[in-house]
């Protein structure tokens, strides 16, 4: 039997392009979903995340990472996920996957190192701006 002229559903390469496109769009979906579940899990958790330099100077090194994934509230974590989509919508393209998770470890810890060494009057710190900002460099 022949195949028709119409598209078939199910193919390998419709399977090949979904997978290479969820591949591609990976990192922004996954900073996103992290985001909205630290949101979601309450302040509580926000707290115990975010960047505060007591806490790290008494070892609670993960909040270099996490503060990143805590925001002051829904709009301040409405804006930065747009922000996200934006950004990665603009210079997505020009890195691989691998090299743009290597960028955004590298933009979560840059920014809480800067603010660690260069601005310890900085008790704490929440939200992907700095990481974004970071990534757009990059990109450009």
């Amino acid at each position: 039997m022949g195949q028709s002229s119409g598209t078939s559903s199910g193919t390998s390469s419709d399977r090949e392009s979904w997978y290479r496109d969820w591949w591609r769009w990976q990192p922004p979906l996954l900073l996103l979903l992290g985001s909205l579940v630290v949101a979601l899990l309450g302040d509580e958790l926000g707290v115990l995340l975010r960047y505060q330099r007591g806490a790290i100077a008494a070892g609670e090194w993960w909040r270099l990472f996490t503060g990143h994934l805590v925001h002051l509230g829904w709009s301040h974590l409405w804006l930065n996920l747009a922000g996200l989509l934006l950004v990665w919508w603009l210079v997505g393209h020009a890195f691989c996957v691998r090299l743009w998770w290597w960028l955004i470890g590298g933009s979560l810890l840059g920014i809480s190192l800067g603010l660690w060494w260069w601005l310890p009057g900085v008790e704490w710190y929440v939200g992907l701006s700095g990481v974004l900002h970071g990534l757009l460099v990059a990109g450009g």
